[in-house]
């Protein structure tokens, strides 16, 4: 079992980043902490807690987003001797013996060799874990894997030149898989490894007399999402088109759920235009003012819809 060293990100956390460290800190050798541009601002408990031993504490003078911040973490992984990297939200908090079971799976990988990215299995916070079946096989094969708790080999990072920058946020962990799989890397999930998730709000609705939830995105996601997602589109298509059927099956059940049941229908309509345009202007990096502007919702949320499916 190699050492292993710890990324996480942060931007304007809450006060359970403490705790989320605390719990990494006991199955990791080092851990490196990235933000972007917040420190300031956090309160005096947070800030102590960056100065406890094991910790390196890289803060950026402002947002430079996601894939920069990871990167950073990752080159200094690198730098400091380290083969592997796990990667974390600051909203993630792994249970007992979690990178104990990457390494399971890994191990049981015959493929181990050529294994860039282990990566957990995920379920919302909001839900009670799922249990694993008893005597499931301890790995799969993924097309792709969300960044958060993903053991990464360092080695494999760099051979694709790490995460794309110009991405800022959305899509930079699935461009970076679909680069490594082009080198012939791959990418694994550790089927009995288990990771509480938050994706967005998760908001309430109600249709036909059933009540469930959705997970809803602001307009400036919904942006950089569409951007972001149809460069990878131009990028993989070709190469991944099952991932890129999937993807986009699922990218038409985003737009159905904004219809019909999200706040906001219109600056988020407008984002995903925007987004477009972007996308295929080759518009990258952070999202420029006069975009950003255009993005601010005109309606105020609102508790129900007139339509026969309404969210609370």
């Amino acid at each position: 079992m190699s050492k292993v060293c710890a990324v996480i990100v942060t931007f304007n956390p809450l006060p359970s980043l403490a705790e989320n460290l605390s719990a990494l800190q006991n199955q990791v050798d080092a851990l490196v902490l990235v933000d972007n541009g917040t420190f300031p601002r956090w309160p005096a408990p947070l800030q102590a807690v960056v100065k406890k031993p094991g910790i390196t504490f890289l803060p950026n003078p402002e947002n430079l987003g996601v894939a920069t911040a990871f990167n950073q973490g990752l080159r200094h992984a690198l730098s400091q001797g380290y083969e592997w990297a796990v990667t974390f939200d600051q909203d993630s908090q792994p249970p007992p013996q979690f990178m104990a079971g990457l390494w399971e799976a890994w191990q049981a990988c015959p493929l181990r060799d050529h294994v860039a990215v282990i990566a957990p299995q995920y379920w919302l916070k909001e839900t009670a874990p799922p249990a694993s079946p008893a005597g499931r096989p301890a790995w799969r094969p993924l097309r792709v894997a969300m960044a958060s708790g993903n053991l990464v080999r360092l080695q494999a990072a760099q051979s694709v030149g790490w995460m794309d920058e110009s991405f800022f946020i959305d899509y930079v962990d699935f461009d970076f898989c679909l680069r490594l799989r082009r080198q012939g890397w791959q990418i694994i999930q550790a089927t009995n490894v288990w990771l509480p998730h938050r994706l967005g709000a998760r908001q309430k609705h109600r249709c036909l007399g059933l009540e469930f939830g959705l997970v809803a995105h602001s307009p400036l996601r919904r942006y950089y999402n569409t951007r972001n997602r149809l460069v990878a589109y131009r990028r993989h298509a070709l190469r991944f088109p099952g991932w890129f059927l999937h993807d986009l099956a699922w990218w038409m059940l985003e737009m159905g759920k904004i219809a019909l049941f999200e706040d906001q229908k219109t600056a988020k309509c407008r984002a995903i235009w925007l987004g477009l345009h972007d996308g295929f202007s080759g518009v990258m990096g952070p999202v420029r003012s006069a975009t950003a502007s255009l993005l601010q919702p005109s309606e105020p949320p609102r508790g129900f819809n007139s339509s026969p499916c309404a969210h609370g």
